[in-house]
């Protein structure tokens, strides 16, 4: 099981305007000071984080548009992320609204 971020360590910016077709849309800012290899949201409840949001391991410092479709329901998600270098963080886990 991968790690969890803890909440103050990644900052989440919500998209929104006329050209966000959906506004649950998110940037992603990677500020914790690590490389992230694996970032993941589910619903509530879902155990499956089978899709990495990531095409490569996200620098300190830098940032990833998710963008979700329609099949995806809900307003609140899990956010998990894997770091680059094992070992860094315990686990810790937030919800995002």
């Amino acid at each position: 099981m991968g790690q969890f971020l803890f909440a103050s360590a990644l900052a989440l910016v919500a998209v929104s305007g006329a050209l966000a077709a959906d506004s649950r849309n998110v940037t992603v800012v990677n500020a914790t000071g690590y490389g992230v290899k694996f970032l993941g949201f589910n619903n509530p409840g879902d155990s499956d984080w089978s899709d990495n949001e990531l095409g490569r391991v996200l620098p300190d410092g830098g940032n990833v548009y998710v963008k979700f479709n329609s099949a995806d329901e809900g307003c609140v998600w899990n956010i998990k992320i894997e770091w680059a270098d094992p070992g860094y963080h315990d686990k810790t886990s937030f919800d995002a609204q």
